[in-house]
Order: structure tokens, then C-alpha cells, then sequence
């Protein structure tokens, strides 16, 4: 059986593969397409025919683009040498939206779960979020760490008698979150 010519209006958001890569050119005829928008919302496509004696139809069909989850990342600092960070501290993804389920992963694939995602050192790891429409979005999360607290003792004097306050020591803090506090 020859299928009559069947186009597609409008054009945008249509594709001849189903990885969504070769366009749709419109006017052209085509028997299956796929459509694919990064702008969740309603469209409609209308498939239009004819045949040779000038008999046509159209139909329209409605498409429900859901949207997909937006992570937007704080990506956390280690202030103590050593420390660990918890990764399901909300202020890391503050500002996301459209998130039912958060997961974590090791890798970017998102195929590896996490199994400490409270307890994370330095690294690289990744976020999975899927939205109540089943959409997902996968994005990165890079633990730092400061540097390393040190304290350098200068410029000590011993007390010279029991008793006696008359000793000193002359510190300096490097590294670390500054300010620093002395006792």
C-alpha cells in the first residue's frame, strides 16, 4: 500500500529520527515523525493530506511537553581538614525547581548510587532529580576543601621563675577560613 503524501505543520519541534537530531523540513512528506521541545507546555501538530482527485484532510494532535527538573547547585566547601559534607543539606540545590525525588550518584551516568550521600569528603559527585512527570535532570557537585589549618609558634620566651607571667609566644594562623580566633 502507497501512503498518500502526508505533511506536517508547524515545523519546528519535528524530527525525522527518533533521536531527535535530522529536522523535519517542512512541506516535505513523511509518515512518522518525533517531536521533541526544551519548553515544557502544550503544541499542537496538524498531519494534512490529499489525494489526486483534490480530496484532503487534516488532523491535529495536542502535545504535553512536561517540564524538567531545574537543579541549580551551591557547590559545598569542607572548612576543616579531614571533614565530610552533607549532600542532602537543601541550601546546596536552593533556588531548583520542579523536584519530586532527589538522588545521588558517583557517577555521571547516575548508575552508581551513592551510599553516604551525608557523609561525603572531596570529590566529584552527582545529583538525579525527576520531576512529578517522571522528567529528569543529572548534574554535578564538586566538594572543595579550604586549605589545611596551621598554626606557626615565633618568637617564644619562657617564664624565667615559677610563679612568674612573664613568658610569651607569638602565633600565626595560615590556611583554614579565616577569621581566626587565638587562646
Amino acid at each position: 500500500t502507497q501512503f498518500p503524501n502526508i505533511t506536517w505543520s508547524p515545523a519546528s519541534n519535528l524530527y525525522t529520527d527518533v533521536a531527535a537530531t535530522v529536522p523535519y523540513i517542512g512541506g516535505t512528506s513523511a509518515t512518522t515523525l518525533y517531536f521533541k521541545s526544551n519548553t515544557s507546555g502544550n503544541a499542537t501538530v496538524t498531519a494534512s493530506t490529499a489525494t489526486a482527485l483534490g480530496c484532503s484532510v487534516s488532523k491535529s494532535i495536542n502535545v504535553n511537553v512536561k517540564p524538567s527538573p531545574t537543579l541549580v547547585i551551591t557547590n559545598p566547601v569542607i572548612n576543616c581538614n579531614g571533614g565530610t559534607v552533607d549532600l542532602t543539606n537543601p541550601t546546596i540545590i536552593s533556588g531548583s525547581t520542579n523536584i519530586a525525588t532527589l538522588d545521588f550518584y558517583s557517577n555521571a551516568a547516575a548508575t552508581i548510587p551513592l551510599d553516604f550521600p551525608t557523609n561525603v569528603t572531596i570529590g566529584t559527585y552527582y545529583f538525579k532529580a525527576t520531576s512529578s512527570g517522571g522528567c529528569t535532570t543529572i548534574a554535578p557537585v564538586t566538594v572543595t576543601q579550604t586549605p589545611a589549618l596551621n598554626v606557626l609558634i615565633t618568637n617564644s620566651t619562657s617564664v624565667t621563675c615559677n610563679g612568674l607571667q612573664n613568658g610569651s609566644a607569638t602565633a600565626a594562623a595560615s590556611g583554614g577560613t579565616a577569621p581566626y580566633t587565638y587562646s
